[in-house]
């Protein structure tokens, strides 16, 4: 008897793993053509594919299948698109460690509608809400480069500062804090600060000399002086980035230096 329940429960446990694994591969089938109609522009349809996966059972795996529809919506530039999934997200799976990432995409949304103040807002809220999560200093890494593309240069370093403190000895903060030297060069020639910007470019080198992303670094500010017009001062530091070790920009600096003396 005890036999033929254990034989009956494995023969139901097989069913139901069965169709968990038909439903998982249903929902990866729907999320691959929903992203394939919003990178094709086709938001109609793409939103009506959403509408169907939106309307299967919550679970984890429909919380990150989500997420990546969000994500894509939010390249698309379809930011209200974006930001009305990762709400529902938020609601939803509240307690997953993935979704500080959801919040990122709402965040990044608003700040690519120019809604500053709401994207302040939804930053801070990710620095509290998420204070204990272990993916928060890889997000506020990726948040803080976005701010400083967006020249936001204070809201960079305060999100740079907070990675550098989170984990003081790991690779993120190591490049946290360059990067707030970075921003704080940028900040200088924003406001036409050149002479000060060029000591502290030479602070910078020396003080940070060995760090893997230094080439980096000087690669962003040799193009900004680039695009302020200052062929010369670009070519400087193109050239002091030839001085660095081998490196992923030696062909960008040749083609640097190149335009510079054209």
């Amino acid at each position: 008897m005890v036999k033929k329940i254990f034989f009956v429960s494995l023969a139901l446990f097989g069913t139901m793993f069965s169709q968990l694994t038909i439903c998982f591969a249903d929902m990866e089938a729907k999320k691959t053509q929903t992203i394939s109609l919003i990178q094709s522009g086709n938001f109609y349809e793409a939103e009506t594919a959403t509408a169907a996966i939106m309307a299967l059972p919550v679970s984890k795996e429909k919380g990150l299948v989500l997420q990546q529809i969000a994500g894509a919506y939010e390249y698309a530039k379809q930011y209200d698109r974006a930001i009305n999934i990762s709400d529902y997200i938020l609601q939803n799976w509240p307690k997953e460690s993935f979704v500080v990432w959801t919040a990122m995409t709402k965040a990044f949304s608003q700040l690519n509608k120019d809604d500053i103040t709401a994207a302040n807002n939804s930053t801070d809220r990710i620095i509290i809400d998420y204070a204990d999560n272990n993916e928060l200093p890889g997000v506020l890494s990726v948040m803080a480069d976005v701010y400083s593309w967006h020249n936001m240069h204070d809201k960079a370093q305060q999100l740079y500062g907070i990675v550098a403190d989170k984990s003081p000895n790991s690779p993120l903060a190591a490049k946290a804090r360059l990067c707030i030297a970075r921003t704080k060069v940028m900040q200088l020639m924003d406001g036409d600060n050149y002479p000060l910007a060029a000591q502290q470019i030479n602070s910078l080198t020396s003080d940070f000399s060995g760090n893997p992303d230094l080439p980096e670094t000087l690669y962003r500010i040799a193009d900004r002086y680039k695009w302020a017009g200052k062929s010369e001062e670009a070519k400087g530091i193109y050239q002091l980035i030839q001085t660095q070790p081998a490196n992923s920009y030696t062909d960008n600096v040749k083609l640097g230096i190149a335009r510079a003396d054209a």
